[in-house]
């Protein structure tokens, strides 16, 4: 075996002996520099990586230990017993933490990491199979069942296990977990290579992100296109095994146009598709990347960076659905977009990827975890009425994970090399040492980003000699944001670029969105950059309904919010802010080092006694970096803030149904329907909703706990539907209302026929009974679920 691990793709040991790259360095034109060659310096992104060593990697390891993650192994070995614990594919958390204790292993070693690892490595190959199978839930529970049910994500968690084998070797040189990467690899190959169609692609598209990995330190092309194999099956069966867009098995994938379906596998296909590009010269896929690229930031994509706005598939919706309320932005998804957009840069050098790749970090991806380190989001919403908690878990807790072994790795985004080409892509305190072309070069980078704009780099040769230095001119340092989906339109007059050489001023020419300085460098040559860091506003285009007469705060690459703790009353949905509203940049070291929160005024909003808004009094308006919201006591939340007074949203008159404690027969978001917040539609995805989805069939409850007892004689309820984007939710096969009597449940006396009907209210009016709790009994369709958006009651005075 060890002849395998010694024989490269075209050079690719090479690559992987030097640490990282994110994805395939064969065929890519850049090459990043490995984040094991970058040492960090003090600063945001030290501070955030220290904080995922010290908390996040150890509150990881607790919770696998805690909810049996670990134990599932050791119970597929033999060595404990037991039922399989959790979710069928909870193995692939385990996969991601030896991959992050992997990681942060190779940049500083640690004794009792270590033994972590040690420890996990040891139980993952003891409960692997003797022809090479590893799945511990399929091995425990359903052992006639290998490969049989796609919904138990066998090769997701394969792939991943594949991934982390690779990524421990390349940066160890240690074979344990590695061979068992290529056994359980050689039995995907052995089962899914035969000649003809696959009955199904896989039903998650990290398997083809693994096998690349695989490919790349055991120089088996066959593991390389046994992944284009995968790619290949989808859009072949039309869909009919795995929900077709749902999984992006609608079309075949070099033929896709649109970005689809779940957000998660789609950013890890559009991945692997560049991986099998850059390998195989698939002129196809360019084509289809490209133009899925467009469709995700010109139409679905959030000014956080956020993509996959729809809670029900977990994914995209049509193009600039973008509800705020409900965005789902997961976590996870984020991660796959720099995935993927930092595979799109090393095949074009174009600049426009590393935009995105800094937008979604300091924004929505940074929002998924606590500023401690040991609490989640997993969607990352763009408002909340009632504000938000971070979780410690989840039962699904793949964006915890999916964070830990990301973040080790993160300084690899800072720099890139073409031949004699130097890009710095990404503005971090450091220091590396990397090979231009022969050349020995130094870098050192330091600045405060991003709460300012000079960024220093001292550039130092082993040997004086010519090269480019390519800097990142930011897109909104350009006065632009890529994808065209928003812009600025504030009038503000951008400060010009401004580059200096050895403290003189220098010009530097462009190409692809970098500043280009082309000269012969010497030992301790020193580079500066200024950026303009004023405070911009940002508008969506007008086909994004949900953010009609709205406007975001910019600044620098941090998207600005506002929350309900900052302000008078906790109240922020009724502000309005004025477009020649002022900003001051304060400094606020309570929540992060170095912290800038933007200080300023609105004007708050009412309604009058024909519903009317009426601007009143100017208030003190205060801004903190999305990224931080949330940690203060769940308060509202907006990034969205109006700018004309009939998109601001008042505090209503309370009610007996806004005053009520809610519960239902599932756990979900059942403040939604006592938020006082009338659809436009059924399928309006721009407020929150509740629903009972995955259920089917069945008959569920919702009910108000009142605040005192009440007499109540009639009821409207709005239902949710989201037929039109492809969702789980339909209207009910029928409903009715009961009132708490002592201790029991009993039916109203309706004084009408109860009706379900679409984009309307469905009322009732019955004998008013006095009482201290309604309850709606709710029939869902055999087929389909159900979901409510707004549910009022009507108090009677007879």
């Amino acid at each position: 075996m060890k002849a395998r691990v010694t024989q490269g793709l075209g050079g690719l040991m090479a690559a992987w002996i030097l640490g990282l790259p994110t994805a395939a360095a064969a065929g890519y034109p850049v090459e990043a520099v490995p984040f094991t060659e970058v040492e960090l310096r003090n600063g945001f992104w030290k501070d955030r990586i220290r904080t995922n060593r010290d908390v996040t990697i150890p509150h990881a390891i607790g919770q696998c230990r805690e909810t049996g993650r670990i134990d599932n192994f050791a119970r597929a070995a033999g060595r404990l017993d037991g039922d399989y614990v959790g979710f069928h594919f909870n193995d692939s958390d385990v996969y991601k933490l030896a991959e992050a204790l992997a990681r942060q292993l190779a940049v500083e070693p640690d004794g009792d990491l270590q033994v972590v690892l040690d420890e996990l490595i040891g139980k993952i190959a003891a409960a692997q199979q003797d022809d090479g199978y590893l799945h511990p839930f399929i091995q425990l529970e359903e052992p006639e069942q290998r490969w049989q049910n796609p919904h138990r994500h066998e090769l997701f968690s394969i792939g991943h296990l594949i991934e982390a084998g690779a990524v421990h070797f390349k940066l160890s040189g240690r074979r344990e977990l590695l061979d068992v990467a290529i056994r359980v690899a050689d039995r995907v190959d052995a089962d899914f290579r035969p000649a003809g169609p696959l009955p199904r692609p896989p039903e998650h598209q990290q398997i083809e992100l693994g096998l690349v990995q695989l490919a790349e330190v055991t120089g088996e092309r066959r593991y390389l296109e046994l992944a284009r194999r995968f790619l290949e099956a989808r859009g072949r069966n039309g869909g009919r095994r795995l929900m077709g867009p749902y999984s992006q098995d609608h079309e075949p994938v070099a033929e896709q146009r649109e970005a689809v379906g779940h957000a998660v596998r789609a950013m890890y296909q559009y991945a692997a598709m560049a991986d099998i590009a850059a390998h195989f010269a698939e002129d196809g896929y360019r084509g289809a990347l490209d133009a899925i690229w467009g469709d995700v930031f010109g139409r679905k994509a959030y000014v956080t960076g956020g993509v996959g706005s729809s809670v029900v598939n977990e994914g995209f919706g049509p193009a600039h659905d973008l509800p705020n309320a409900s965005a789902y932005s997961e976590t996870c998804a984020s991660i796959g977009s720099v995935f993927w957009n930092e595979r799109m840069f090393r095949l074009t050098g174009e600049a426009r990827y590393q935009d995105v790749i800094e937008r979604t970090l300091f924004n929505a991806l940074l929002s998924g975890v606590s500023l401690e380190g040991d609490r989640f989001f997993y969607p990352n919403r763009l408002e909340s009425f009632r504000g938000a908690a971070r979780s410690e878990w989840f039962d699904c807790s793949c964006c915890p994970t999916n964070v830990v072994r990301f973040m080790p790795s993160l300084p690899s985004l800072a720099y890139a090399v073409e031949g004699a080409d130097l890009y710095v892509n990404q503005f971090i305190n450091s220091r590396v040492d990397l090979d231009l072309d022969g050349r020995r070069v130094t870098v050192e980078q330091q600045s405060s980003y991003p709460w300012d704009g000079l960024i220093r780099l001292t550039v130092s040769p082993a040997e004086a000699g010519v090269f480019r230095l390519k800097l990142r001119i930011p897109d909104w340092a350009r006065g632009r944001i890529e994808g065209g989906l928003y812009r600025f339109e504030d009038g503000v007059e951008l400060s010009p670029v401004v580059f200096k050489l050895n403290g003189e001023p220098v010009e530097a020419s462009e190409d692809r969105g970098y500043a280009v300085i082309e000269r012969e460098w010497r030992a301790a040559d020193s580079v500066t950059m200024e950026l303009p860091m004023d405070v911009r506003r940002v508008r969506a285009r007008d086909e994004v309904a949900g953010n009609e007469g709205r406007v975001a705060v910019q600044r620098g690459p941090l998207v600005y919010c506002i929350e309900g703790v900052d302000h008078d009353g906790g109240v922020v949905m009724d502000l309005m802010l004025e477009d020649d509203a002022a900003f001051e940049v304060v400094a606020r070291d309570d929540f992060q080092r170095g912290l800038k929160e933007l200080r300023g005024s609105a004007r708050r909003v009412s309604r009058d006694a024909g519903g009317e808004p009426r601007v009143g009094e100017e208030v003190p308006l205060r801004m903190i970096p999305y990224f931080a919201w949330a940690h203060r006591g769940a308060t509202p939340m907006q990034v969205w803030l109006a700018r004309v007074p009939g998109a601001a949203r008042p505090a209503p008159v309370e009610t007996l149904a806004s005053t009520s404690r809610v519960s239902a027969s599932v756990a979900g978001a059942v403040g939604a329907v006592n938020d006082q917040l009338e659809p436009r539609s059924s399928d309006d995805h721009s407020l929150p909703f509740f629903h009972w989805w995955p259920r089917t069939g069945t008959t569920e409850w919702i009910e108000y706990e009142f605040p005192r007892e009440a007499r109540v004689a009639g009821t409207e309820v709005y239902w949710f539907e989201d037929s039109a984007i492809g969702g789980g939710c339909r209207l009910p096969r029928g409903w009715r209302v009961l009132y708490r009597d002592g201790e029991t449940w009993k039916p109203v006396a309706a004084r009408e026929v109860y009706t379900v009907g679409k984009d309307r209210w469905s009322r009732v009016s019955f004998e008013p009974v006095r009482t201290t709790a309604l309850r709606l009994e709710v029939e869902l369709a055999p087929d389909h679920s159900a979901g409510i958006h707004e549910w009022k009651l009507e108090e009677s005075n007879e």
